[in-house]
């Protein structure tokens, strides 16, 4: 039942096509009422409790089989669900609640007939609602769990990309970035930042300025704490930067290395022949390295000693070595 639920919730989260064929009467008075009325936009319409048990020959009825009509129920021949009936009546009356078209046309007379009267009213033939699970005009028995993920995330990924602060990134760097071998925590944070989610002060001011009263870096050199700032730019984290990197690479690096490396994937091309680490794996340990000193400092008090941190740092990034020598692959 459990596997039934989630299948009928997933069909109901696909973006429905206009019905192409009516469906036949006995099939319209086989439907649960709430599946038929939908509330007004200025309506403050709230159905009883009982109607999402009830269908809708429990309203309507086949009024005559010659000409194809439903006719409601009148108060005496309601049996069940009366006063929930009655009030969802009133509430159509009154235009607080509209009716599904296909079901209004079949309270018409002269409803459309198919091949005969008999046939048409006498079976309950759920086709015309399947037919509107079409993905991209491709029957839904024929679509993939691939072509509904993506018909299900297209609105979302295109509101996405429309912002500003989304990553420009092609494919090939996406695809880079998640097969790399880095710490978990490392692509955590490295995600975060280029979506512009750390918890650096100037977004948590932006969130909460109640809480934080102002974006300025919290090892206080009075420069408003971006993301940039939280990972390297601050004057005490670059630092800690230029002497890990000094250490692994041999070579002195600038911050414009580090921010291309970060926020567009461009790695440096070092010489670390002598290293047995890639520039991915140095740069993540050493923003993971950092991204540890900060936090301890802010809810610890542990003193953001650079000496300290180097070392950490630098243990960091052994650790992760010995992890990775479990591997039979090269670094990346």
């Amino acid at each position: 039942m459990n596997t039934l639920s989630t299948l009928f919730t997933t069909i109901d989260e696909l973006p429905l096509q206009p019905l192409l064929s009516d469906p036949s009467m006995a099939t319209c008075l086989s439907l649960p009422l709430s599946f038929v009325i939908q509330a007004s936009a200025q309506s403050n319409f709230l159905p009883k409790k009982q109607l999402s048990s009830l269908i809708v020959s429990d309203a309507y009825y086949l009024f005559d089989s010659t000409i194809n009509r439903l006719r409601r129920h009148t108060r005496a021949e309601l049996t069940i669900g009366g006063n929930s009936i009655l009030h969802l009546f009133r509430a159509l009356y009154s235009g607080d609640v509209l009716i599904a078209d296909f079901l209004a046309r079949a309270l018409l007379p002269g409803a459309p007939i198919l091949d005969s009267a008999d046939f048409y009213i006498g079976q309950v033939d759920a086709q015309p609602f399947y037919n509107r699970l079409n993905i991209d005009h491709i029957p839904l028995h024929l679509c993939s769990t691939r072509t509904y993920r993506l018909a299900r995330q297209q609105s979302a990924i295109n509101i996405i990309t429309t912002n500003n602060s989304y990553p420009t990134l092609t494919p090939s760097k996406w695809q880079f970035f998640w097969k790399a071998r880095i710490m978990p925590l490392a692509r955590s944070i490295w995600w975060r930042s280029l979506h512009g989610k750390l918890s650096c002060c100037s977004t948590l001011h932006h969130i909460l300025p109640a809480r934080f009263d102002n974006a300025l870096c919290a090892l206080g050199d009075l420069e408003n704490d971006s993301v940039s700032h939280f990972l390297f730019s601050c004057d005490t984290k670059w630092i800690i930067w230029q002497q890990v990197l000094q250490d692994c690479v041999l070579t002195s690096v600038t911050q414009d290395t580090v921010h291309d490396a970060i926020f567009s994937f461009t790695m440096p091309t070092w010489d670390l022949s002598h290293s047995p680490l890639s520039p991915i794996q140095i740069i993540s340990g050493t923003m993971v390295g950092i991204w540890k000193a900060h936090w301890l400092y802010i809810f610890s008090s542990v003193p953001f000693c650079l000496t300290t941190i180097i070392d950490s740092t630098h243990k960091t990034l052994i650790r992760f070595r010995q992890e990775e020598t479990l591997f039979i692959h090269q670094p990346p």
